[in-house]
């Protein structure tokens, strides 16, 4: 998905480093639940389970040149009822 401004693309591996930066990061995860660093395997190994679970569906937020920005997700994910909780998260402050 994208538009003239911003897109969704799937997360991939070459992903992880830049997340790791920006979950480490005090002044991107100030209003996130998040309490402790992760690494990069932690990382990696959240990054393949998106592709296991049915429940959570997690994108990157790009640019129309694809700098990843941000992550974007649904979370919680109740087929039968259509419902869903959202969460998003611009990891990189430029933008």
């Amino acid at each position: 998905m994208q538009n003239d401004h911003v897109g969704l693309r799937l997360l991939t591996e070459d992903d992880a480093p830049q997340l790791v930066a920006w979950m480490n990061d005090p002044q991107v995860t100030q209003f996130l639940l998040r309490w402790r660093p992760i690494t990069l395997v932690q990382e990696l190994e959240w990054i393949r389970g998106l592709y296991q679970r049915d429940t959570d569906h997690v994108f990157g937020i790009v640019t129309p040149e694809d700098t990843l920005i941000g992550t974007m997700g649904l979370h919680g994910i109740r087929w039968i009822d259509s419902t869903a909780t959202t969460g998003a998260c611009i990891g990189n402050t430029r933008f």
